[in-house]
């Protein structure tokens, strides 16, 4: 270390500047990596996680409406208006579902292995929406007592497995 006495203290100050500057570039350096990885963490954390709950949420909120409307509409006797209006809110449910849906599907980051349940809560809904219909339908016509029946035996169970799988997304 002798060789360090015999430098003049401005050779000494600028080894010590080019010391110094070499650590603080490495401190940024791994400051702003972190910053970027974290960014990029977040961004995958909201729109696959954030979003996804919230349109799996979604989906299933309008699920649960579109059904309660059609199991109503199974109650009300010779009121045409108010069959309408419920025929209107369960249209607004179903819209509702095919919108969240689509969003889901519009999600970038997606776990890894749910491709196989939303295929199902597709088929599923598509299956659904097909029994409501037809109740729909029916208690259009005046057959309440077969609406019931029809989506008591298709539908409901149907309904059951839908919201387990959208459950499933949502963990």
């Amino acid at each position: 270390m002798g060789w360090m006495n015999n430098l003049k203290v401005a050779y000494k100050l600028l080894i010590l500047v080019v010391v110094a500057v070499i650590g603080m570039s490495f401190i940024g350096w791994n400051g702003y990596s972190a910053v970027t990885k974290s960014h990029r963490d977040m961004e995958v954390m909201f729109e696959g996680t954030v979003r996804g709950i919230d349109a799996v949420g979604q989906a299933r909120c309008g699920t649960r409406y579109a059904q309660g409307m059609a199991v109503i509409a199974t109650t009300v006797k010779d009121n045409n208006k108010r069959l309408q209006e419920l025929k209107g809110k369960y249209e607004d449910g179903t819209k509702s579902v095919d919108e969240n849906l689509a969003k889901y599907d519009a999600i970038t980051y997606k776990i890894e292995g749910e491709d196989a349940v939303v295929d199902k809560v597709k088929k599923d809904w598509a299956a659904l929406r097909t029994n409501l219909d037809e109740s729909m339908a029916m208690c259009l016509e005046g057959k309440n007592e077969e609406a019931l029946a029809h989506y008591d035996e298709v539908g409901s169970p149907l309904a059951a497995s839908l919201g387990k799988e959208l459950g499933e997304l949502s963990e």
